[in-house]
């Protein structure tokens, strides 16, 4: 009834396998690789990429689309972007469709997508300059715009310098803070830690900002070199030991002998408190409020660590009978939890006779007080 299937010898059967393998072999080589298989789809033909490669790292100030290889429509126009930093001069376009690049304007280009294109930025090294200046992670000025004084923030730990190209490590530097209107003979603070990495040189601030909280604590003495003060003008100099000049690694000068930056340190106040709640425990009452953060003009996370809680006994106005209760607070809990919400229990009152008012007021690290808290009063309690 059913006719017997042979089966193929082991001999032929592993030759035809062989076959198979050899034309999907063919077949992936027709690509010009697997990437582009993923990318491109079935064919050739319904693609082109663009790869576009930078010459020099440090002249590129933006570039739109960015170095790499990136898909478009056959026939597409290719909207290109470059802004060279200052020092660099842009000649054009080289690679080997760097010819088919059209300038439109100063910045924008544009390339026919005819087929897979290839180009490179084209600049021209020709001064060494200062790019800008970074504070910590915070702020990030342009060299160009530090004129006037510049407020820096108070959690200050080290402050960069990049240039357009990368820095000798060769350098031979001398760092120093000075304050301009000191009238102290040694108002001049050196010996700073410095490195030098690639194209920045990195100056550690934090140890004498540290020393500048110490001394701002405890005042001017004799052995003070500077009465340290926020909001005061402080300059930090930057000065090549070797002929004057700070270096790059192509023997390019930088053509300042003293780099200089004027700046000041903000003074950070605690922002008002909020009490959310007020509550009675067996003769007791419970203030709780919101965790108070420092006013700072940069993004960082400065909690408040002590309140003032003012207590006044039958006078909303808090001109008579007021106590005040120093209370330090845990900003995180067992867990390292963030502590978002702080209580504290009021047991040296009287309710039965008594009508009592509260107001908190935050007190940051540098002994700064915020403006007083709504009140809150026992009356509604009763």
């Amino acid at each position: 009834m059913f006719k017997e299937v042979k089966k193929l010898p082991g001999l032929k059967r592993r030759f035809y396998i062989s076959l198979i393998l050899l034309f999907l072999l063919i077949a992936l080589s027709s690509c010009d690789s697997i990437e582009q298989l993923n990318t491109r789809g079935e064919s050739s033909h319904d693609a082109a990429f663009l790869t576009l490669e930078i010459d020099r790292l440090y002249g590129v100030k933006e570039i739109k689309p960015g170095a790499g290889r990136y898909r478009y429509e056959p026939e597409a126009i290719a909207e290109i972007k470059l802004i060279a930093n200052p020092g660099y001069e842009v000649i054009g376009w080289a690679g080997i469709d760097g010819g088919d690049v059209i300038k439109v304007s100063d910045q924008n280009y544009k390339l026919t997508m005819s087929d897979n294109k290839r180009i490179r930025t084209n600049l021209r090294y020709n001064e060494f300059l200062l790019l800008d200046v970074k504070f910590n992670d915070i702020k990030t000025v342009e060299f160009n715009k530090l004129n006037n004084i510049i407020e820096i923030p108070h959690t200050i730990e080290n402050i960069n310098f990049r240039f357009n190209n990368k820095v000798s490590e060769e350098n031979d530097l001398t760092i120093w803070i000075e304050a301009p209107d000191s009238e102290e003979e040694n108002s001049v603070i050196r010996d700073f830690n410095f490195s030098i990495s690639d194209n920045q040189i990195i100056i550690d601030i934090q140890p004498w900002f540290e020393n500048f909280i110490e001394l701002y604590f405890e005042g001017n003495d004799e052995e003070n070199e500077i009465n340290n003060e926020f909001e005061k003008e402080y300059i930090l100099n930057i000065e090549s030991n070797f002929a004057n000049n700070i270096f790059d690694s192509s023997n390019k000068e930088y053509n300042e002998e003293i780099i200089s930056l004027s700046f000041q340190i903000e003074e950070p106040n605690p922002k008002t408190p909020e009490i959310i709640g007020l509550s009675k425990d067996n003769g007791d009452v419970e203030i709780s409020w919101h965790r108070t953060e420092s006013v700072t003009k940069f993004a960082v996370e400065d909690y408040v660590e002590e309140y003032i809680i003012q207590r006044s006994r039958n006078n909303q106005d808090f001109e008579d009978n007021i106590t005040e209760i120093s209370v330090a607070v845990d900003l995180f809990d067992e867990s390292e939890r963030p502590v978002k919400i702080h209580r504290y229990i009021d047991s040296e009152i009287n309710l039965n006779n008594n009508i009592y008012y509260y107001r908190v007021i935050a007190v940051n690290q540098f002994d700064n007080r915020s403006e007083p808290s709504d009140i809150k009063s026992t009356e509604t309690l009763n």
